[in-house]
């Protein structure tokens, strides 16, 4: 059975999976997505470059501004 679609959107998309299709059609797919992905970073300068961008949550090192100036991260990262 299909999902509604908007009204707006029944030309483009005549067909939607259930959630249960569409996990199925990710899973067979997956091979091919992490292909796909792999190609598209490799022929990126970002896959031989020596910097990294990382998008993270930043990691607290310490809470006081005294075990700042002693950690061996002195220098490299910033208090707070």
């Amino acid at each position: 059975m299909a999902a509604p679609c908007p009204p707006h959107l029944s030309d483009r998309f005549p067909y939607l999976p259930q959630q249960s299709g569409y996990n199925k059609r990710l899973r067979k797919a997956s091979e091919l997505i992490g292909h796909l992905i792999r190609h598209l970073a490799t022929d990126t300068g970002a896959w031989t470059g020596d910097v990294w961008v990382v998008d993270s949550t930043p990691v607290e090192c310490t809470r006081s501004r005294e075990t700042v100036k002693r950690s061996d991260l002195a220098g490299w990262a910033q208090y707070g």
